[in-house]
């Protein structure tokens, strides 16, 4: 008789019966709920063989996201693979902000820089109808972006330019909401991040050089040139030692400044307006 999930949970101990149900929900395309009824039913040999081989890749250290695939971000399920950074909760905070902006204005053309696997921007696409402009240096990342636009019924509304920073974007074009979720990891904390981070998710998406501030810093000396005279900028940081360094650029730029905190009181995305408006 072949094992059961009970046998599978029994002999793994180095996962805690929760991940393994959420491996075996996976493999068997099975919800957890109906699963657990499941118990003690004989699993194929070859059902066994996968969930045991997810089961070694997550004991390794692999991210859930990257074995199964997806990822749900703002109550929306995306695709991602080892190009592109699994997206966090914390960026949510940034995309209520931007509904926050559209809802005061009308954007024309709102820009993504930095779009990894394309949620902030597909997200905003999604919840509004607006176009958006997806940026990103990576190719690779690109790629992910435009399947989830696909898979989410929108690229006919995304516009995806490959670019380092705005370098490729048309010098006359305006935006009037730029979000932007640069990586912000200080070069000399990318060793100390977890296992599952430093040694799966892309260093490019993760290290933003010295201090976590070069590519930031790189990223508001085009700002300008490209946002509308009523325009937006949200950027995410990492806290309250980044702030610092950003806010002035911000001021000296002629922005108006204001900080939102993520849900653990740490200062994370950055709204800055024209002053003279």
């Amino acid at each position: 008789m072949g094992l059961s999930i009970r046998d599978i949970i029994q002999k793994e101990k180095g996962l805690n019966v929760s991940e393994i149900l959420y491996i075996a929900s996976y493999a068997l395309a099975e919800k957890k709920e109906k699963l657990i009824g499941k118990f003690d039913d004989p699993l194929e040999p070859e059902e066994v063989e996968t969930i045991l081989r997810l089961i070694a890749e997550r004991k390794s250290g692999k991210p859930f996201a990257y074995i199964v695939g997806k990822k749900e971000f703002y109550s929306y399920e995306f695709l991602v693979n080892q190009a592109v950074l699994i997206p966090r909760p914390e960026t949510e905070i940034l995309v209520e902000e931007a509904e926050r902006v559209l809802r005061e204005k009308k954007p024309r053309r709102i820009l993504d820089m930095g779009t990894g696997s394309g949620v902030i921007g597909i997200t905003l696409s999604i919840r509004t109808g607006f176009q958006v402009y997806c940026v990103d240096v990576s190719k690779e990342a690109l790629f992910v972006a435009k399947k989830n636009a696909r898979l989410h019924k929108v690229e006919e509304r995304i516009v995806f330019i490959c670019s380092d920073m705005f370098s490729a974007i048309g010098e006359r074009i305006k935006f009037d909401l730029v979000v932007a979720n640069l990586p912000y990891v200080d070069e000399k904390d990318i060793d100390s991040l977890p296992k599952e981070v430093k040694d799966y998710e892309p260093r490019i998406a993760l290290c933003g050089g010295k201090r976590g501030l070069e590519l930031i810093q790189r990223f508001l000396g085009g700002l300008t040139s490209y946002l509308s005279p009523l325009g937006t900028v949200l950027l995410e940081i990492g806290g309250k030692r980044q702030l610092r360094s950003i806010e002035p650029l911000l001021l000296q730029k002629g922005f108006d400044v204001k900080v939102i905190k993520d849900y653990s009181g740490r200062e994370r995305v950055i709204r800055a307006t024209w002053k003279s408006l």
